[in-house]
């Protein structure tokens, strides 16, 4: 910086006609007409933290592991119009080392800080093989791409936000966003206290958990993994895993559907709507209040207790089928049909001593059919 304005002089410019100068952007932190609307990171290998701040315009700091880390991959920090760029960007120089018939590559490292003023319009972060951390941003898009590395995120509000990660856990904790989009290839998904419009997430390797969480639309695709979600409020929820189990404990949901190729599926002190649920080769384990239910087993059990009037459809190829009603003041329609197993139907009578049942239909190919008024 020139203080005295020596080189502004020395450049041919008076520097008594200049509206602003260096000490306007570091005490006022005049932006110029374009503002800061996008901002564009580079993480490159860097551990890089995101955070929130109070300030107009975006600031970085950073720490290289060493010299020789900053001359092949140097800061970089400028802005064109209302975008400003920060990161790191690979030199020209050759950065590998010949020894033999062998190339050695270098390896770098850093941590990258920075500071994102509240309400920008758009955040884009890339990185390689670092970390990445944010906590208090509040912006209108936020874009994550990683290819190697955790990611953390902590206290988020905005309207869209989309993660894209190769290998590498997930944290989220205390989002707010309109529309929230998820892909992960290898790594776990950790979810607590989000509320949104929408979450579509999928993951080919790796468990979904999900807390104390709220939305209009919950959507998850899993190849290999365990699904589970505790306190969780959703007008529709969908939930499939091609190998692995799903446990649902203290949902709510207007419509319920969930899948599983190869693994159990266990609900307990569920409520709402509508619930279907379909399993190839594993046991289906229900206890729930819910208006209906389509059960669909092909190898494994089925087994259903219910504590509200519900019309229930229940259909296993080689598995028992277990459905009881509990306190409940009649049914709508019951169907059980089992190709190679047991059927059970029981129901706790009502208080004058009736069964109060309009339609029971119970059929097995092979085995026994019990139906219990107790």
């Amino acid at each position: 910086l020139d203080p005295q304005g020596n080189a502004t002089s020395g450049l041919g410019i008076n520097k008594r006609e200049v509206e602003l100068s260096c000490y306007d952007v570091l005490i006022n932190q005049e932006q110029g007409e374009e503002g800061c609307k996008r901002i564009i990171i580079q993480g490159e290998f860097a551990d890089v933290t995101l955070k929130g701040t109070d300030d107009t315009l975006p600031s970085a700091t950073y720490e290289q592991s060493s010299y020789k880390d900053s001359m092949i991959y140097p800061f970089y920090s400028y802005q064109e119009g209302d975008t400003f760029y920060i990161g790191f960007r690979k030199s020209d120089e050759n950065t590998e080392r010949k020894s033999g018939f062998f190339r050695m590559k270098y390896s770098s490292s850093a941590d990258l800080t920075v500071n994102i003023p509240k309400g920008v319009e758009c955040v884009e972060l890339t990185g390689t093989s670092g970390d990445i951390e944010i906590e208090g941003l509040s912006a209108g898009q936020l874009i994550i791409s990683s290819k190697s590395g955790d990611i953390e995120m902590c206290n988020i509000h905005g309207r869209y936000c989309k993660i894209e990660s190769i290998s590498g856990d997930i944290t989220l904790r205390h989002i707010q966003n309109e529309e929230f989009l998820l892909s992960s290839k290898s790594g776990d998904v950790e979810i607590e206290r989000m509320q949104g419009g929408k979450l579509q997430l999928s993951t080919m390797s790796g468990d979904l958990n999900i807390t104390s969480s709220s939305f209009e639309e919950l959507t998850g695709s899993l190849t290999s993994g365990d699904a589970e979600a505790d306190n969780v409020k959703a007008k529709s929820i969908s939930i499939s895993t091609a190998s692995g189990d799903i446990c649902m404990q203290n949902v709510k949901a207007e419509k319920q559907k969930m899948g599983s190729k190869n693994g159990d599926i266990e609900v307990d002190n569920c409520a709402g709507g509508q619930m279907e649920v379909s399993v190839s080769f594993g046991d289906i384990h229900i206890s729930a209040e819910y208006e209906a239910f389509r059960l669909r087993g092909n190898s494994g059990d089925i087994d259903l207790c219910s504590c509200k009037d519900a019309d229930v459809e229940a259909d296993s190829s080689f598995g028992d089928i277990n459905i009881e009603m509990r306190n409940v003041q009649s049914f709508y329609k019951v169907i059980a049909n089992s190709s190679f197993g047991e059927t059970s139907v029981s129901k706790q009578k009502n208080h004058d001593g009736n069964a109060a049942v309009r339609t029971i239909t119970a059929k097995t190919n092979s085995g026994d059919v019990h139906v219990d008024f107790y």
